[in-house]
């Protein structure tokens, strides 16, 4: 489940939406996999997911980022030829995914047999590119805003974002939005609180596992040292005695 969250600054906002993404992917994953195993899926929930991509990924949030934070970007210093031209440009390359998504799932509801695979393919194509694109933005895009970036100009961000919705989906359509996807992860992922606090149970073990493997390799580690330590001490006592040996020998 996507929690909603009172926004600090702008760029969690964006954060949070890819969150959701995120997840949206995921569903659409799952569904793909239903229709590769010969399945049938619900062309309602199907056509909600690409939906989602359409209008919340897309046209709000895609539009939210080149409308406004870019600009602000650049305004802030930060050279269009650089890292944004080059986002832009991915944004370019996740609509013809989409496209291509949406003509193939058009043909599978018309009842071309063969479309199918055309959807898989595409979706994981979409899916792909996306995911990657998110991540280049969270761990590259975003943290760079952050550092540019004014309490005052993130405000202003904020006040954008909020009207462009309004303009773009219309008023209370975001929050439908999630209610929508919530309903979705339940039915295809049965992600609920209970399967999330466990999951979150399960990255916290993990943790500590990581944590214990690391304390264990470096504990490895630090008795290897003492043990060399001490075999050098012991060649150099022997290289000492041997070298007095030889001095008492030519005198």
């Amino acid at each position: 489940m996507i929690r909603q969250i009172a926004y600090m600054t702008a760029i969690e906002q964006l954060r949070h939406e890819h969150e959701a993404m995120t997840l949206v992917l995921s569903i659409l994953d799952e569904l793909c996999q239903r229709l590769a195993n010969g399945e049938e899926v619900n062309p309602e929930h199907f056509g909600q997911v690409l939906e989602f991509i359409v209008v919340f990924g897309d046209q709000c949030h895609h539009g939210k980022e080149e409308q406004f934070l870019f600009p602000a970007l650049e305004a802030a210093g930060i050279p269009k030829a650089g890292g944004i031209l080059g986002v832009m440009s991915e944004h370019e390359q996740c609509r013809v995914l989409m496209r291509k998504m949406l003509a193939a799932w058009q043909k599978h509801r018309l009842g071309d047999c063969a479309a199918a695979a055309a959807v898989i393919v595409s979706a994981r194509d979409y899916s792909a590119f996306l995911h990657a694109h998110i991540f280049q933005e969270n761990n590259v895009l975003f943290p760079m805003a952050e550092a540019r970036l004014s309490a005052d100009s993130q405000r202003r961000l904020l006040e954008e974002f909020e009207r462009l919705e309004i303009e773009c989906i219309g008023a209370g359509r975001h929050e439908q939005f999630h209610k929508t996807l919530d309903f979705l992860e339940q039915t295809y992922l049965g992600w609920g609180e209970s399967a999330q606090a466990a999951l979150d149970t399960l990255s916290a073990r993990e943790t500590v596992s990581s944590f214990q493997r690391a304390l264990n390799e470096a504990t490895g580690d630090f008795t290897f040292a003492q043990a060399a330590q001490k075999k050098i001490a012991e060649e150099r006592n022997f290289i000492t005695s041997e070298i007095a040996k030889l001095s008492s020998l030519s005198r």
